[in-house]
């Protein structure tokens, strides 16, 4: 019996290595998925989709407003929109820990009330569930800027 219990013992053993190295690398992989890093966001939503040379780039800044990566943080985090019935509403670009209170959240979801303008990125292909929810994520957690790495 103890021969047994020793092949048990080792089938077992394997078993649960052979189960942990297969979990090895499984996961969402790097910059897949809401984050809510503003590094991420920078990258992954406000480069692609917004800088254009008609739209958010340092040279037009459309609503006057630059996402450019040395501008971006900014020119959101506490401002008052440019948008007159936006500002009368009460809201700020970027309301910190406040999605709710966020123009940028509305102007990206469509959730626009009348004389709020119209929703973002103008002219190019809406914003995923997934990348609206990294900006959501990170207001919720205090917008806070990019680390100094």
């Amino acid at each position: 019996m103890p021969v047994f219990n020793g092949i048990i013992a080792s089938a077992i053993g394997f078993l649960l290595t052979i189960g942990l190295l297969g979990c090895a690398g499984e996961g969402p992989e790097p910059g897949v998925g809401p984050s809510g890093e503003y590094v991420a966001i920078q990258a992954e939503i406000f480069t692609p989709s917004c800088i254009s040379s008609s739209c958010h780039s340092s040279g037009t800044r459309a609503g006057g407003l630059s996402l450019t990566a040395a501008e971006s943080y900014d020119a959101l985090v506490n401002i008052v929109p440019a948008n007159a019935a936006a500002a009368e509403r009460g809201y700020l670009l970027v309301s910190p820990e406040d999605v709710s209170a966020s123009y940028l959240v509305n102007k990206i979801n469509g959730d626009l009330a009348d004389g709020e303008g119209l929703v973002m990125p103008l002219g190019a292909p809406l914003l995923s569930p997934d990348q609206i929810a990294m900006i959501e994520i990170w207001i919720e957690n205090g917008a806070l800027p990019p680390s100094e790495d």
